[in-house]
């Protein structure tokens, strides 16, 4: 896991866009002048380093594409909270049209000294300025409670892949720890909604495939546990950066609690059809 990004115990979306901004700024190839603008990306957006695995280039852009474009969308949104804050359009259009052209596609194509002429420290300034009239929309997660899940999750994938189940069992924990290992990485840039996101995917995906009931017919309910309490952390852990304020542990099946709401919703669209 990456160092956390640093926005002094809160966050809101144009404080990870400036804190990356700011880091592309300060970023210099001089000493790997060889060094493309996909891989300085890479190196300021903190894309996971596999080099040397056949996929790795078309895996490291699409990687920096997704976090790209993720710093546009919470510049977007900043600009458009910033029409309610004390600052006038005036102030901050100049850096925002700068910050959206170097984050997009067309500048990809050309060299990083193009992307710094552009970031300069007035324009990270700005925005990192404007970023005080925007309210904080959660509370930093800090890194043990991340790492924590993360080893969560590693320890559940090593008692799975030493199981003796069939390969789809075994695929349908697979696919939802590889949902929840991908936001973790994501968080830096995307901040909470990417985990939020992802724990929604992961227990939908878990109960659409009979997750509980395939688990439980192969002899791995204690996997199937596993799983579940890695939920409840990542479920305390999204409530901690919402409120700040401590979750009660031990709410038993967090999994089994959505699933019932989601039986809910189909009997209501069955009775009205």
């Amino acid at each position: 896991m990456t160092a956390q990004s640093g926005f002094g115990g809160k966050s809101n979306c144009l404080k990870r866009a400036a804190h990356y901004l700011k880091r592309a700024a300060e970023f210099s190839i001089e000493s790997e002048p060889s060094l493309n603008t996909f891989h300085a990306w890479a190196r300021v957006l903190e894309v996971p380093d596999s080099t040397g695995r056949p996929e790795y280039e078309q895996e490291l852009q699409t990687a920096v594409m997704e976090r790209l474009l993720a710093i546009r969308a919470d510049l977007t949104l900043a600009r458009k909270l910033l029409l309610n804050s004390i600052y006038p359009p005036d102030i901050y259009s100049s850096a925002f049209d700068k910050a959206l052209m170097v984050t997009s596609g067309q500048y990809l194509a050309l060299g990083w000294s193009s992307i710094r002429q552009l970031l300069t420290e007035d324009v990270v300034s700005v925005l990192r300025l404007c970023a005080t009239a925007i309210g904080d929309e959660e509370r930093e997660i800090a890194v043990d409670e991340l790492e924590a899940i993360i080893a969560m999750l590693s320890d559940l994938e090593a008692v799975v892949s030493a199981a003796e189940l069939d390969a789809d069992v075994k695929s349908l924990f697979y696919d939802q720890i590889a949902i929840l290992r991908r936001a973790l990485r994501e968080y830096p840039v995307r901040g909470a909604q990417a985990i939020r996101q992802a724990f929604y995917i992961a227990v939908g995906e878990w109960y659409d495939r009979n997750g509980d009931s395939r688990a439980s017919k192969a002899g791995a309910s204690k996997l199937a546990a596993r799983f579940n309490d890695v939920m409840v952390e990542v479920q305390r852990v999204l409530a901690l950066a919402k409120t700040g304020e401590s979750l009660i542990a031990g709410a038993p099946g967090v999994i089994e609690r959505i699933g019932n709401g989601i039986d809910a919703v189909r009997r209501a669209l069955t009775s009205g059809s």
